[in-house]
This record gives C-alpha cells, sequence and structure tokens, in this order.
C-alpha cells in the first residue's frame, strides 16, 4: 500500500466520520498526462486535473485494515486510466 492510498484512506474514513456517511467522495489532483500520448514529453503547459476518488467506510467486522486500503489501491489503480479525461467524460 503507498503513502498516498493511505492518507487517500484516512481523509475518507475523517469525511466518512465527520458526513455521517459509509461512502464518501472527494477529489484528487492529478498530473493528466498520458504516457501513450505521442510527443508529450516536449509538450509545454500544465495538464492538471482533478479526479474524483470515491471511498466506502468498510462496513464487515472481518474486514482488515490492510485489505481495504489494498482494494482502495486497487480501484485508485484502475481510475488512473482516466486522469487526462474531462470531468464529463468521468461522468459518463
Amino acid at each position: 500500500v503507498t503513502w498516498n492510498t493511505l492518507l487517500q484512506g484516512i481523509w475518507g474514513l475523517a469525511l466518512g466520520w465527520w458526513c455521517r456517511r459509509g461512502d464518501v467522495l472527494f477529489g484528487q489532483t492529478v498530473a493528466g498526462r498520458p504516457a501513450t500520448l505521442p510527443g508529450v514529453d516536449s509538450v509545454a503547459g500544465m495538464f492538471v486535473n482533478t479526479v474524483p476518488v470515491r471511498c466506502w467506510i468498510p462496513d464487515r467486522p472481518e474486514q482488515t485494515v490492510d485489505g481495504w486500503l489494498s482494494l482502495l489501491q486497487g480501484v485508485q489503480s484502475d481510475a488512473e486510466s482516466f486522469s487526462h479525461c474531462s470531468a464529463g467524460q468521468v461522468h459518463s
């Protein structure tokens, strides 16, 4: 589990506790430079983007913290392919 996932999990738990929700959504700032874009290294400018991070609070007593964080990291890793998309594209 990465430091980023750990911090996202802590932030998600804090938001969930504060909002009294078991499922929260917050934004994460990403570089937004797709590695598959030809010549991306030579393009000047900012590609900064904000993508949604969905964090659910574990509600099963048998689920461990490390298992929950690993699952959260896997979901975030899958969502990384959308880091260059606009908010409208991510929503659809």
